[in-house]
């Protein structure tokens, strides 16, 4: 269900209320909720405005507060739309779509944390509409809490899994969290879905463009151009993707079509400013025209953005104001931190600019390996190397990393490099050879998480669980929120006996994502192996609340109702249950739900029902020898009419 609808859809519950209004406020509201679905978000606010005035009840008075302020967010009054709702919780603070539209409108506030508060409210009282999720995602991907906004996108497809519009976000998410691979299949599936779906064919346009899947990128951004010609993002995205090709004149002719089409959209008039200002050919060039297009997008920025000053500086060189060129690279300079990545470029920038030489875009195709060669540079190989990787083409991209390192580079460029190729080796499986070159790129830039990180999966791999662990901490030292790291370090130390560790890894995964079903089932699993019985059952539920025919959850759940040294514990009918569901859910396939139905019966005095689930289990196909003797001793205690129950420890005793 769409944000707008919600609102709209209370119209009818309100009016249908006992203390219905007059027919011409009816009218009314139905003039106004028309002009809302239609965007005319002035002709809604004007009439909403007017129904206030009436004598409402407090349901009917609730909905049009709601429907305001939707009609405020509309037109970007954040701070009204905020008031209204504020208005609409003091009637009705159980009402869902207040707290939801609140939390979209602070979060175009940027008040980012009372946005969360708000989002989480509405999904609280109606924790199974998919667009709470979906807009709650969006707000952690502004956050850059990308595994919670991956949760809820999930959440969201679980509960309208034929609506293209969670796969597109999904998709955004796994493209932030560089998972080219889940991004594509996603914006696949959205289109599928919706075949003229503008945004998510412009979200994979920009997807190929970014791995230089050039023919791809060109059809899918052409296609959403057909559809919606009016799409700025659609004409500024093609036009990079035509630069990229080298076709120069096309790009030329995207961005002023954008521009002209958006004459307020400063990425544009950017990239129209760099064409004009550096592109290779120099029939395009032209300084004048470069300034004017740069000194609009700084304007739109109001000049607080490092990059329309850099754009500004390259434009001013190419019109031979150089001194102008050099101010600006100065000014840019002074907006980042002194660590800044951005710092690098603009520098070599305004080196030039001091040489009275402006800048110039090389016009390569970086993802062909046969213009990397005629350019032969460390810039050509790495980025062409980097491609490759993007694509998974893993031989192609081991050779042309190699290229880099042949030409000696600068040290951060070797240690890029390095890394692609330690991650090649990972891929591989190459464990040795693994450790040898993330260990070479360690020593050369010792703050890059992703080092340490092949660098211990490669440690695991070889048995070296120590070393592993010392390079997850690395990682964790770098970056304290990375739960797949902390996840797996907890692993680590579960093997190594060192359980306190352990739950506190998986402990604070899911204090940081709370619907982290990794972390649960670790710290499940875990307390299962400690004897912490009533903690397992307690987390399992939670595992269960997060994906509720997890057959998993219900299997182990089963396992210690039925199991348990604790009589206190034991349920032998709720273990019969759990255990009957995770079985039908594994199809009968699954010899250790079966062997814990089994114990559920057993537990419950049914001892002919355990062993007909032994018996079934044990007929399975390719059985493994271990299994099946383990079934067998079941059955030969179930024959005595004696039940199985686990030591303090979680193992199974007499």
């Amino acid at each position: 269900m769409k944000a707008l609808s919600l609102a709209c859809l209370l119209f009818v519950l309100a009016l249908n209320a006992p203390a219905a209004e007059q027919e011409d406020l009816a009218k009314l509201l139905a003039k106004a909720q028309s002009a809302q679905r239609n965007r005319n978000f002035d002709e809604a606010i004007n009439a909403y405005e007017r129904a206030l005035k009436a004598d409402l009840s407090t349901t009917t008075k609730t909905v049009v507060l709601i429907n305001l302020g939707a009609a405020y967010n509309g037109t970007r009054q954040r701070e009204k739309a905020v008031s209204c709702f504020e208005q609409a919780q003091k009637l009705r603070p159980e009402q869902p779509a207040s707290w939801y539209f609140m939390g979209e409108s602070l979060f175009g506030l940027n008040r980012l944390e009372e946005s969360l508060a708000a989002y989480t409210q509405a999904i609280k009282l109606l924790p199974k509409e998919a667009a709470f999720y979906s807009g709650r995602a969006s707000l952690h991907m502004k956050m850059g809490k990308y595994d919670l906004a991956l949760e809820d996108c999930d959440e969201a497809v679980r509960f309208e899994p034929k609506t293209a519009l969670h796969y597109d976000k999904r998709a955004a998410v796994y493209y932030a969290q560089s998972n080219i691979p889940a991004a594509e299949r996603n914006y696949t599936e959205a289109i599928r879905l919706d075949p003229v779906n503008v945004s998510a064919l412009n979200n994979r346009g920009v997807l190929y463009l970014h791995t230089q899947q050039w023919d791809k990128a060109i059809a899918d951004l052409s296609l959403a151009l057909k559809l919606a010609p009016g799409h700025d993002s659609a004409w500024c995205n093609r036009a990079q993707v035509y630069a990229g090709m080298g076709d120069w004149a096309q790009a030329k002719r995207d961005y002023q079509n954008a521009v002209k089409l958006f004459p307020n959209d400063e990425t544009s008039w950017t990239g129209l400013a760099i064409l004009y200002g550096s592109c290779p050919d120099e029939h395009l060039r032209d300084g004048k025209l470069a300034v004017e297009a740069a000194k609009k997008a700084g304007e739109l920025l109001q000049w607080k953005s490092s990059k329309s000053l850099d754009v500004l500086g390259i434009a001013h060189a190419q019109a031979g104001e150089f001194d102008k060129a050099v101010e600006a690279a100065d000014k840019a300079l002074a907006l980042l931190e002194a660590s800044a990545p951005e710092r690098e470029g603009i520098e070599e920038h305004r080196a030039l600019y001091v040489k009275k030489e402006a800048f110039r875009q090389t016009g390569k195709n970086w993802g062909s390996v046969a213009a990397a060669k005629e350019a032969d540079t460390v810039e050509g190989w790495l980025a062409a190397g980097n491609i490759a990787l993007l694509q998974k083409d893993y031989d192609k991209a081991f050779d042309l990393l190699s290229k880099v390192l042949a030409l000696n580079p600068e040290p951060k460029d070797r240690a890029t490099a390095l890394g692609g190729q330690a991650l090649i080796h990972v891929q591989r499986g190459q464990w040795d050879q693994a450790v040898q070159t993330a260990t070479e790129a360690i020593g050369i830039s010792a703050k890059e998480e992703t080092f340490y990180q092949l660098r211990g999966k490669a440690w695991q791999e070889k048995g070296e669980k120590e070393k592993a662990v010392a390079d997850y901490s690395e990682v964790l030292r770098i970056t304290p929120s990375d739960s797949k790291v902390q996840c797996e370090r907890g692993r680590l130390y579960k093997m190594l006996g060192k359980p306190d560790l352990a739950e506190k890894d998986f402990t604070a995964v899911v204090e940081r994502s709370p619907k982290s079903l990794e972390g649960w089932t670790l710290r499940a699993l875990l307390y299962l192996n400690e004897g912490r019985w009533i903690e397992c059952l307690r987390d399992g539920d939670r595992m269960l609340e997060l994906k509720p025919d997890m057959s998993e959850a219900l299997s182990m759940q089963a396992l210690v109702l039925a199991m348990a040294p604790d009589p206190t514990i034991r349920d032998g009918k709720r273990a019969v249950a759990k255990g009957t569901r995770a079985c039908e859910l594994t199809q009968w396939q699954d010899w250790q739900n079966m062997s814990h139905l089994a114990s559920a019966h057993a537990e419950s005095g049914e001892f002919q029902a355990a062993d007909k689930v032994l018996q079934r289990a044990l007929a399975l196909k390719d059985l493994p020898e271990s299994a099946a003797n383990q079934l067998q001793n079941m059955r030969l205690q179930y024959a005595k009419g004696k039940p199985l129950y686990m030591s303090a420890k979680g193992r199974v005793g007499r």
